[in-house]
């Protein structure tokens, strides 16, 4: 019997957030172990988030304007593979440039991945929630095993478990359908999205809001100078995974009869309490329990936020504007990372909880001028509901 749109998208994510943990979770540690201070760490995390930025803005538009998805990943999910065998071999500027290409790939990668889901047909959309639970299931299991695994075995090899994964996941890839979308150059034009204030809005609360889970990636650092090791960044990672996934499985009933504001703000809440706490932690097993608040700060911020510029723009605009949001997302978030490493020097890691906290308020603030603009009689009742 074939596999339904369905389960093979479910399978994908699970893949999908299996490399993508290894990279997002330890890649700091990673550059740490190569005997890189913190300044540096900031730096190359900062390159790193620019590349994605430029990757995800011109692949995003790139898909639009010649209406695929499919057409576009298989050759990048390629050229991941390729690079990710390199990295271990790599030093100093070479090291900066590899991370540079393979930031400028993945991230549109991730991207693309999410748009595909949400859009490529009524049955992938009315299941997008249960397809994203399945991905935070799998980021979950991956960050508990591999943190384990990477305390035993070191970091050295760490990319080629991410080269292994990303293998099968091209492979898997190669069996879905591509998206169907209309080739329009009017309609795609960036320009129009521009002109979207309700898009607008939505993109300044998404860059914003890139901060505040730039400050979580730090936390790992925050961890570990607690006492902790991988395998408790691992741990962390694992819990905050696992109970996200029955937000994304009652995502339908948790949006019904809800405004999309007021969801958004309660996350917001949640969040700068959980900072607030991680700034007063004095134990990793803090921090570690502090990961249990996933579930009412990312998990609903994330269903939330994807399907708010689903509904905001047409359907031809659709990988452009994700493209967008994560473009001007990444340039926040490098800007920040660039200082963090001389903010922690100076300051010590607890400047990362307590910007934080500034961070959840700045978007909270936005949310709360997006419910008196757009949100005030409206319901996610629209295109989610089919």
């Amino acid at each position: 019997m074939a596999k339904s749109e369905v389960v093979k998208f479910k399978e994908v994510q699970v893949l999908v957030n299996v490399w993508s943990c290894i990279y997002n979770l330890f890649i700091l540690v990673y550059l740490k172990s190569k005997g890189l201070d913190n300044v540096e760490v900031g730096i190359i995390n900062a390159i790193n988030i620019i590349a994605g930025t430029g990757g995800q803005l011109f692949l995003g538009y790139l898909c639009d304007l010649k209406g695929t998805i499919k057409k576009f990943m298989i050759p990048m999910l390629g050229i991941l593979l390729i690079l990710s065998l390199f990295i271990s071999f790599s030093n100093g500027i070479i090291l900066i440039i590899v991370i540079a290409i393979l930031a400028f790939v993945q991230a549109p990668v991730v991207m693309l991945m999410t748009t595909w889901a949400i859009n490529s047909s009524k049955e992938t959309r009315k299941e997008f929630g249960g397809i994203r639970a399945f991905a935070a299931l799998g980021y979950a299991f991956a960050s508990l095993i591999t943190g384990k695994l990477f305390e035993i075995i070191g970091l050295s090899n760490m990319f080629f478990f991410y080269a292994f994964f990303m293998l099968v996941t091209l492979i898997s890839t190669r069996g879905i359908n591509d998206i169907k979308i209309e080739k329009n150059k009017k309609r795609s034009n960036p320009i129009l999205l521009f002109k979207n204030a309700e898009f607008m809005l939505i993109m300044i609360i998404s860059a914003v809001y890139a901060l505040v889970l730039n400050v979580m990636g730090f936390s790992a650092l925050l961890m570990i100078d607690l006492g902790g090791t991988t395998t408790h960044v691992g741990i962390s990672a694992f819990i905050a995974a696992f109970v996200e996934a029955p937000v994304y499985f009652g995502a339908q009933k948790l949006m019904r009869n809800r405004k999309k504001s007021s969801l958004l703000i309660f996350a917001m809440l949640a969040y700068i309490i959980r900072f607030i706490f991680m700034y007063f932690a004095t134990s990793y097993i803090q921090l570690i329990l502090l990961s249990f608040t996933q579930i009412i700060t990312y998990g609903i911020f994330e269903i939330v936020s994807k399907y708010m510029t689903s509904e905001a723009v047409p359907m031809e605009q659709q990988n452009t504007a994700y493209s967008i949001i994560g473009g001007v997302s990444s340039i926040l978030a490098g800007i920040y990372s660039s200082i963090a490493g001389v903010m922690i020097d100076k300051f010590t890691l607890r400047v990362i909880p307590l910007s934080g906290v500034i961070f959840s308020i700045s978007v909270l603030s936005l949310v709360v001028i997006y419910a008196r603009m757009y949100d005030r009689d409206k319901k996610l009742e629209r295109q989610y509901s089919v």
